[in-house]
């Protein structure tokens, strides 16, 4: 997986165009809502969607979704 291209999550589902969503591996430092210690250097695994016609993309960090769903609904994961 590049950090650029990422991997096409086949099968999973972008409702506002239908554009791919990928797993991606970010590269850059990212600091909304975290301290530039716990982030410097730090590449994250990230969900990507397309979107605008494919010239803007949303990116939700994994880790932190899946601990959402695990702590807010342990329903969905069994």
């Amino acid at each position: 997986m590049t950090s650029e291209d990422g991997l096409l999550m086949t099968g999973v589902t972008e409702y506002a165009e239908g554009y791919d969503v990928r797993l991606i591996e970010t590269t850059g430092t990212y600091s909304i809502g975290k301290t530039e210690q716990e982030w410097t250097g730090r590449g994250r695994l990230a969900i990507r969607a397309l979107n605008e016609a494919g010239y803007n993309c949303t990116e939700v960090d994994l880790l932190e979704l899946l601990a959402w769903v695990k702590a807010n609904r342990p329903d969905l994961l069994a």
